[in-house]
This record gives structure tokens, sequence and C-alpha cells, in this order.
């Protein structure tokens, strides 16, 4: 049996049940919405954090000296940077437009 076919009849029994028990159509959205997210930011978190150590461990495997992990001054600098270049952008197009 197809795993999609699977995965949308249990969820059409967790709907109803939602339902039977008093619930609306808001909260299932809601209830959706809210596990979407966490599966997405706990992927994300999971993703970066596993390229972050097999790029640390290539770097050592190869002798590159390479660290993939950026300090919090780093994050700032970059923050920094792409603020300065929109402003840039916007008060070029500003002059353009006018």
């Amino acid at each position: 049996m197809n795993i999609m076919l699977v995965s949308v009849s249990e969820r059409t029994k967790e709907v109803g049940l939602i339902k039977a028990i008093g619930g609306k159509s808001r909260m299932v959205r809601r209830q959706f919405l809210l596990e979407a997210v966490i599966i997405s930011m706990l992927g994300a978190l999971f993703g970066i954090v596993f390229g972050v150590l097999v790029g640390n461990l290539f770097s050592i495997v190869l002798n590159t000296g390479f660290r993939g992990a950026m300090e919090l001054g780093d994050v700032r600098h970059y923050y920094l940077q792409h603020r300065r270049l929109a402003g840039r952008l916007v008060s070029c197009t500003k002059s353009r437009a006018s």
C-alpha cells in the first residue's frame, strides 16, 4: 500500500476524533501548522548541526585547518554587512525612481 495513502487515512481518523470530542476546524488547522513548524525546525537544526560536524570531521581528516562553526562576532559582522548592503540598494532604487 502506498505510504501516502496510509498517512492520509491515519490523519483522517485523527481529525475525526478531534471533531468528535468537540474540536473545531480552527484547532485542527492549528495542530497541523504547529506540527509542520516543529518538524521543519527540528530538521533544520539537525541538518545544521550534522553539516558542521561532518565539515569539521572532514577538515580534521584532510588536515585543511578549516572549521565550519562560526563565532558570535562573525554572525554579527555578516548581519551588519548585509544590513549595510540592503541600505545601499534601497537608496539606489529610491534615487532612480525620483
